[in-house]
């Protein structure tokens, strides 16, 4: 059986996924919540751009627009901070502000559906698929027809 998410589960869900959106760090938002900081993460890799995509739930629209005008304000406030470092010539904090803005640009694509981190399977490469037609193709020898019948067939996938 599958584990639960404890932070989807969590009262206080719409709040936590506001401080992830923003970048707040993860080790304070556990410490507040009493979360672990493997869910928070697991959480935000796993759940938090889903939640944010559009569905046919209302409720969840309504929740993905409100994350996502969240992102907006919060890389406009960090390329603000930036700018403003820069311009005090503190280089350390405008490569944070960087990171930062980096990061909700890198949530926005994914929210867009442009950044995937669904892998890419080729299944005709997969050992296990160069094993099992060559045991197909062996026990057809003695079905010749049936084996350039079913060649022909593979090679036009």
């Amino acid at each position: 059986m599958p584990r639960v998410c404890k932070v989807c589960d969590h009262p206080c869900l719409e709040e936590i996924d506001m401080l992830l959106v923003r970048g707040d760090s993860i080790a304070e938002i556990a410490r507040k919540y009493a979360i672990s900081d493997d869910s928070l993460r697991r959480h935000q890799e796993n759940h938090l751009p889903a939640t944010m995509v559009p569905s046919a739930s209302a409720v969840e629209v309504t929740r993905a627009d409100k994350l996502l005008s969240q992102v907006d304000v919060y890389k406009n406030e960090i390329n603000e901070l930036k700018d403003l470092a820069i311009e005090n010539g503190d280089i350390n904090l405008a490569l944070k502000a960087i990171d930062r803005a980096l990061r909700c640009i890198e949530l926005q694509s994914k929210v867009a559906g442009i950044i995937t981190e669904r892998p890419v399977i080729n299944i005709i490469q997969s050992p296990q698929w160069v094993a099992l037609r060559t045991k197909i193709l062996y026990v057809l020898d003695d079905h010749p027809a049936a084996k350039t019948a079913l060649m022909a067939a593979l090679d036009g996938a």
